[in-house]
This record gives structure tokens, C-alpha cells and sequence, in this order.
């Protein structure tokens, strides 16, 4: 609800893009080629909850399907993100509840199957960091010749993340979604 300066990043190039009336989609290729982060940006800065809200499977396979290269301005906020919490709840939630007390049978996996062992924490954490040295963009040079005014330049589209977004890291060959999360607030 409030403005925050943050160093922003910023290439021009082609890109695989898609837009609608509600978001525009931008996959920034890795350099390897096996992997790109997907900027999903709302067009209006306070409906983040509604694009997330329309983030599935299938919505991904539609985007991604839509996709067509081409020339985009991009500014993105340079962001770090370190997040740790427990799975023990979700866990149980998900029906995975014998392995956390006394009555578990984790035998095969310790030396002494008669001393009591289970599952006392599940922690997951993620880190990230995106800045322009590991964020690269693919490059790509063409060239050709001829005579006469050709046609008209390619537009450039405008992709400015100067307010909350969504963000993927995928792995280009299988889909999978590697890193998923959202940036509300760079500093934070």
C-alpha cells in the first residue's frame, strides 16, 4: 500500500511473452537454456490475489502456450528472499501421521530398531537471489540485407515490475516448477 525505492534491473530483448487483460507473462532464460524465471505481473497493482488465485496446471500449459517471442523492456527489482517454516502440520494434514510419535516404525532406517525413533521436525527452505549477475538473459544475433523501407519496426512492449508479482523458476524441458514465489515488497 505504500511506495519503496529499489535498484531495478533492465533489459531490452526478445523474450517469450503473453499478456491478457488481467497479467503479462515474460520468461527470462537462464543461461544455460534449461531453466527461466516467469514474471507473472498483474496489470493492476493491487490484484495480485486474483492472478494467484488463477495460477494452476493448466493455467501454466495456456500461458505458456501463448507464449511468442518478442521485443520487451523489461525492468525488474533486484530481490532476496531466505524463507524457512516446519512441515510436521501439513504433513499430518496431508495424512502422514504414524512417523511422528512413538508409535512409529522407522526400523529400517536406524542401527538400533529397538530404541524408539521418529520424525521430531520437517523443515523446509528456500532461498533466493535475483540481481544481474544471476539472472542472465539469452542473447541472439541476426542479420540480413536488402533494399527498399521493409516493414515497420517491431514494437517494443513495456514490462515494468514496479508492483507486486509472481514469479516461477522452471525447468524448461520437463515444466516442473522448481522455485515458486511472490515479491510484495523488494526490501523486505
Amino acid at each position: 500500500g505504500h511506495d519503496v525505492d529499489v535498484p531495478m534491473m533492465h533489459v531490452e530483448h526478445h523474450f517469450r511473452y503473453a499478456s491478457d487483460a488481467s497479467k503479462q507473462v515474460v520468461s527470462l532464460p537462464y543461461k544455460s537454456g534449461r531453466l527461466s524465471m516467469w514474471v507473472i505481473l498483474p496489470r493492476q497493482p493491487g490484484a495480485l490475489a486474483d492472478v494467484e488465485k488463477a495460477l494452476s496446471a493448466d493455467a501454466l500449459v495456456a500461458w505458456r502456450g501463448a507464449m511468442q517471442v518478442r521485443k520487451v523492456d523489461v525492468s525488474l527489482p533486484k530481490f532476496t528472499f531466505d524463507s524457512r517454516f516446519s512441515l510436521i502440520k501439513t504433513l499430518r494434514d496431508m495424512g502422514m501421521t504414524d512417523a511422528f510419535g512413538f508409535d512409529a516404525d522407522l526400523s529400517g532406517m536406524i542401527r538400533n530398531p529397538s530404541e524408539p525413533f521418529f520424525i521430531t521436525a520437517v523443515v523446509h527452505k528456500a532461498w533466493i537471489k535475483v540481481d544481474e549477475e544471476g539472472t542472465e538473459a539469452a542473447a541472439a544475433t541476426g542479420g540480413g540485407g536488402g533494399g527498399g523501407l521493409g516493414p515497420p519496426p517491431e514494437p517494443t512492449i513495456v514490462f515494468n515490475a514496479d508492483h507486486p508479482f509472481l514469479f516461477l523458476i522452471r525447468d524448461n524441458g520437463s515444466g516442473a516448477i522448481l522455485f515458486a514465489g511472490r515479491v510484495v515488497n523488494p526490501k523486505l
